[in-house]
């Protein structure tokens, strides 16, 4: 009944009442929403932090208060809302939004009931700050950034046919993650003294792009131009992994069609393709009978300070590792080489798990295969040799420190979850774990 309420509300308000001061509106809000996507792409022209009743704390003026900010979301209408801000860039993980107080700001009767109607994944993420109602076992996702934790909960939704997003709200993320390669491969071809003078000015343009709105004709027209220069098939000649995203591969392949104007990504696409998680994602799934409470938390530093918050009534921790940092140089370089196995440590170590279980998923091992034939494993440990040494003995750091009798372990690719045999035995564990607990139960 609420949610008809709500509706009806905004219908009346975004069509009727204010129609006259809708476009003075739009221009007042996207100049708003403008100054906090400004904020986060200048360091020192200040950050903008939300507080726990959604007031905005800003070094410039913005909006001040819930109620501006609703009056706002109601005059111009939360499909045109969610289009702008999800547009907004969060690339520089410096300038992250910093959320205080999770559990007392009351999203899920302010702003829940519009979340899918127009919303990208980013945002619907930060429209889920709700919390559990306690009566379905509550699996916790947790890991580090770009573990591919967003694409386990998807999938988790896709195999218990829940409601999601349209695929076309999507297409933004997508290409951004396009531009992002194109963007990388001029260090590449710098590092591999290849020349690429006649599409300098074209790397220019797609450096200097904004990317808040659907890609320009101009910056199509230079992606394409870099793509026919054959830089990248060059590159491959020299060095057989190149130091892009890991997804690289893909996106150079799809090029053409992620840049035809009527592009539609598909699942593959959207399981591909990386942002950031902002705020907290949580889906009531269905497996067989059984009803399960998913909440995925964000892996950056700055979230991880408030996971602790979620601990409580948690049945089953899904921790996700990514295979795919055991290839990349920078994974031992200072501390990022030890950080995954600290964070896994403080988590079991906490004493609010003492009887949950742990369900360790070892993802990207696709890439991991891809990309470790000659890669040097003795930085990870002297004695290694081959990739399969170097993860059994990673994998071996983790299971070591596990709780006993209650922690399955996997290695999986979850872009490949439509596999009903991948698919199958993480849902055999999550009933094994879930057994176990109420076998616990009943003799207590």
């Amino acid at each position: 009944m609420r949610f008809l309420i709500v509706l009806a509300f905004f219908f009346v308000f975004t069509n009727a009442q204010f129609f006259n001061r809708r476009s003075i509106a739009m221009k007042k809000f996207v100049e708003v929403l403008e100054h906090f996507s400004h904020s986060f792409e200048k360091p020192g022209n200040g950050k903008v932090f939300f507080d726990s009743n959604f007031q905005f704390k800003t070094t410039e003026d913005g909006i001040k208060t819930t109620n501006q900010f609703l009056n706002f979301l109601s005059i111009v209408g939360p499909r045109r809302f969610f289009q702008y801000i999800s547009s907004a860039r969060f690339d520089n993980t410096d300038q992250l939004i910093a959320i205080t107080n999770f559990k007392e700001v009351k999203w899920e009767t302010i702003l829940k009931p519009y979340a899918g109607m127009g919303a990208t994944s980013s945002v619907r993420n930060t429209l889920s700050l709700f919390q559990a109602n306690g009566e379905q076992p509550k699996i916790l996702v947790l890991g580090c950034m770009g573990c591919g934790k967003s694409t386990l909960v998807r999938q988790f939704v896709k195999q218990s046919r829940s409601i999601a997003l349209k695929n076309s709200y999507y297409a933004h993320t997508v290409q951004y993650n396009l531009l992002v390669v194109f963007r990388g491969l001029r260090a590449v071809c710098d590092d591999l003294n290849l020349i690429y003078t006649p599409v300098s000015a074209d790397f220019d343009i797609i450096n200097e792009f904004r990317h808040r709105e659907d890609l320009s004709e101009k910056v199509v027209t230079s992606l394409r131009n870099i793509a026919k220069a054959g830089l990248f098939e060059e590159c491959q000649k020299k060095r057989r992994v190149l130091q892009l995203p890991i997804n690289y591969n893909y996106f150079m392949q799809h090029t053409d069609r992620i840049l035809n104007p009527n592009f539609v990504p598909t699942d593959t696409d959207i399981f591909m393709s990386y942002s950031i998680t902002m705020g907290v994602n949580t889906e009531m799934i269905r497996i067989g009978l059984s009803r399960f409470e998913v909440t995925e938390l964000p892996g950056h530093h700055i979230f991880r300070r408030y996971w602790q918050e979620y601990f409580n009534n948690t049945s089953v921790v899904c921790f996700v590792v990514d295979l795919s940092e055991l290839c990349d140089q920078a994974f031992y370089t200072g501390h990022l080489k030890d950080k995954t196995v600290g964070i896994y440590q403080d988590i079991i170590k906490n004493p609010l798990f003492n009887d949950t279980g742990f369900l360790l998923l070892f993802n990207k091992s696709d890439t991991f295969e891809e990309h470790s034939a000659g890669f040097d494993f003795r930085k990870l440990a002297s004695h290694l040799r081959t990739p399969h040494e170097a993860l059994s003995f990673y994998r071996s750091q983790f299971s070591s420190i596990s709780p006993k009798n209650r922690t399955y372990h996997h290695i999986v690719s979850l872009i490949k979850f439509q596999n009903k045999e991948v698919s199958q035995t993480l849902f055999d564990s999550l009933n094994r774990i879930f057994k176990k607990q109420r076998e616990k139960t009943q003799l207590e």
